[in-house]
Formats: structure tokens, C-alpha cells, sequence
């Protein structure tokens, strides 16, 4: 098999988040960025540009959540569950990562 440079344009992830006596587990398909565009969305992050929920708007195409992505769905877990969006955002970059495998 051919190795392939471009990456797909989404990827599945399962994250499991834990917090408030349970752990519970959300499958996101996120959307697929370029380091370049990845780093930009940081660095307007940083800047106060734009707020983490813009920023899970940006990368997750679709999670299994009771809720659909939405911008009002994602301050609610904000508001109901403090720090799931960072979890959330953080396997983005685990997700996006390659490495190698060790045999």
C-alpha cells in the first residue's frame, strides 16, 4: 500500500471524560486542519479572538452527545461539566498527532 501524504478530512476519536463521580464517553468526528490553520486557531485563541466554544464549533463535525454540536450545546457542557471543552480540545491535538509505531 501506497503511503499517503494528504490526511482524510475528518477523524473519529473516542474521548473518554471524567468528572463529577462518572466517566463517560463521547465518539466526535473531528474536522481535519493543517498544522498551519491549527496554529492560527491558536494563536486567535490566545488573542481573546475567539472563545473556546468557537473553537470546538471549528474542529468537531459531529459528536454522539444528547445534544447536537451546536454553539449553545457547548457553553451548556461548559457551564454544567468546567473543563470538558479543554478535554475535548485536547484530543484533538492527541487525534491530529502521528507517530510512530513501535513494532
Amino acid at each position: 500500500m501506497t503511503f499517503k501524504i494528504k490526511a482524510n478530512p475528518t477523524i473519529d476519536a473516542s474521548i473518554t471524560i471524567v468528572g463529577q463521580g462518572r466517566e463517560q464517553q463521547l465518539n466526535v468526528t473531528y474536522r481535519h486542519m493543517t498544522g498551519k490553520e491549527y496554529d492560527a486557531l491558536m494563536k486567535q485563541l490566545a488573542a481573546d479572538e475567539i472563545s473556546t466554544a468557537d473553537l470546538l464549533l471549528l474542529l468537531i463535525e459531529k459528536w454522539d452527545a444528547d445534544m447536537a454540536v451546536s454553539k449553545e450545546s457547548i457553553d451548556l457542557l461548559c457551564e454544567h461539566q468546567p473543563g470538558a471543552d479543554l478535554a475535548i480540545a485536547s484530543a484533538f491535538n492527541d487525534a491530529i498527532r502521528v507517530e510512530r509505531k513501535k513494532n
